[in-house]
């Protein structure tokens, strides 16, 4: 964000990921910036959105669950899915065909 000519910084940033309850499989990512002056949203309305918008995109909302990852763990440049069980995220490799 710019003000003033000037970038300011986030003072926190969430992400909430939205995944298939069967597979474990990321179907969302919802990044929340936080500015100075911004107000804090509750962790259920984070949910709550990041389930929406998967829906708008096609998913059925009605067998995904969501969690909040630390911003620190989670590159947006590698691929991941959900620990069903333990609801811990997961790196996996992909691989890419020839």
């Amino acid at each position: 964000m710019i003000k003033d000519n000037k970038a300011i910084e986030p003072t926190s940033v969430q992400i909430c990921v939205a995944y298939d309850t069967n597979s474990g499989n990321i179907v969302h990512a919802h990044r929340i910036v936080l500015y100075p002056g911004g107000r804090i949203p509750k962790e259920m309305d984070i949910e709550k959105r990041t389930i929406e918008l998967a829906a708008r995109q096609g998913h059925d909302g009605k067998i995904l669950k969501t969690i909040i990852v630390d911003p620190k763990k989670y590159n947006n440049k590698k691929a991941y899915k959900v620990d069903v069980k333990s609801r811990g995220l997961i790196e996996i490799k992909l691989t890419v065909k020839k």
